[in-house]
């Protein structure tokens, strides 16, 4: 099915929070940019796991099993505003095995039954009424989302929606990110999809699908441990890894510590050596700069010098994120937040064009 049908937004869509308990029907709705307008047949993939820790832990963690809960229905639909007061059109019931509603099981994987819309201009409307307990779910305000809290519309953080929006199409290769919120997004202005990896998205939409597998508080640990979050992963053709901020500045889940350089380059490694044993290319990234403490700056620096050793010994490309921002930790410099703004995501993916867009084509 993922050779078939693959993402067509750059919206990282992961999980890494619980809804703990619904309470009754939830029904919440997120508007998502399409990489690619146009009529597609469209399908929906949900993976009913947590992929990263939040924070320290406190409420979810990699590799967490979601609950048993129920898709009680859900349809898609084309907005042309983000208003939530003005009108959705083209509105599709969407089913699962020919029905409207679908009970999920802890971890499993499922896809919708394929509809057929046309998206010409403005948002994907993902709306759905869940309940249960334990719902995978995402905390990041990147893009609009709504809860409907009996009487009206109120703006939502924690948000659940698919994991995959796919289309049916033709394509060269299909690029998967994985990475923290840096490559999510955070940082960048709400619903305007400037961040890195969304710059490249449309940069190289008509060969290449781009499947946005950042999350916030995501660490390279987390993703190392071979679960959801690398299973996912291994469905792309080429995948880039950016890891290495919350590794050292939290460091792996229930430890109470910063992880060493070290360890940072062994999970890589693990990384690397995972998804190659499942025929995907990787290409990895040395970790951008970041608000760290003094030992903290050194732990960065070493660690981008093993992820440079452990690109050449292995044979492999390196994309220099660090170098393209300007910023010195040690400074306490950082001209486009610690988090990268619209413009350092722009020279992020200046350097990105300059490494991979080769003689008039891109060589991804």
């Amino acid at each position: 099915m993922f050779k078939k049908y693959v993402s067509n937004t750059s919206l990282a869509l992961g999980k890494s929070y619980l809804i703990e308990k619904t309470n009754g029907p939830l029904r919440q709705r997120v508007y998502i940019k399409p990489t690619l307008y146009g009529k597609f047949e469209w399908k929906f993939y949900f993976l009913n796991s947590v992929n990263s820790t939040y924070g320290l832990g406190e409420v979810a963690h990699a590799n967490v099993s979601g609950g048993s809960w129920t898709i009680n229905w859900a349809r898609v639909g084309v907005s042309y505003s983000l208003d939530i007061n003005d009108d959705v059109t083209n509105i599709i019931d969407i089913t699962f095995d020919g029905k409207p509603s679908r009970a999920v099981l802890p971890d499993e994987e499922l896809w919708s039954d394929a509809i057929e819309l046309e998206i010409n201009d403005g948002y994907l409307v993902w709306e759905w009424e869940i309940e249960g307990e334990n719902i995978p779910s995402m905390p990041e305000d990147i893009f609009s989302s709504y809860t409907w809290n009996g009487e009206k519309w109120a703006h939502e953080w924690n948000r659940t929606q698919p994991c995959m929006v796919a289309i049916r199409r033709d394509y060269k290769k299909r690029i998967g990110f994985l990475g923290d919120s840096i490559t999510a997004g955070c940082g960048t202005k709400k619903d305007a999809y400037e961040m890195w990896v969304a710059r490249i998205a449309d940069a190289i939409k008509d060969s290449y699908s781009v499947w946005n597998l950042g999350l916030g508080f995501g660490r390279g640990s987390d993703c190392a441990t071979n679960g959801s979050w690398l299973y996912k992963a291994k469905k792309c053709d080429t995948v880039f890894i950016t890891y290495g901020v919350n590794d050292i500045k939290s460091g792996q889940y229930a430890k109470g510590r910063g992880s060493s350089a070290g360890e940072i380059v062994l999970w890589a490694q693990s990384m690397l050596e995972n998804l190659q044993k499942a025929s995907v290319e990787v290409i990895l990234c040395t970790i951008p700069p970041f608000s760290y403490d003094e030992r903290q700056i050194w732990e960065w620096r070493c660690a981008n010098l093993g992820l440079r050793l452990l690109a050449r010994q292995r044979g492999v490309r390196l994309f220099d994120i660090a170098s393209a921002l300007e910023s010195e930790p040690y400074k306490g410099d950082f001209p486009h937040g610690d988090h990268p703004n619209g413009e350092g995501c722009r020279m992020v993916f200046e350097k990105f064009k300059e490494e991979f867009f080769v003689n008039g084509e891109w060589k991804i």
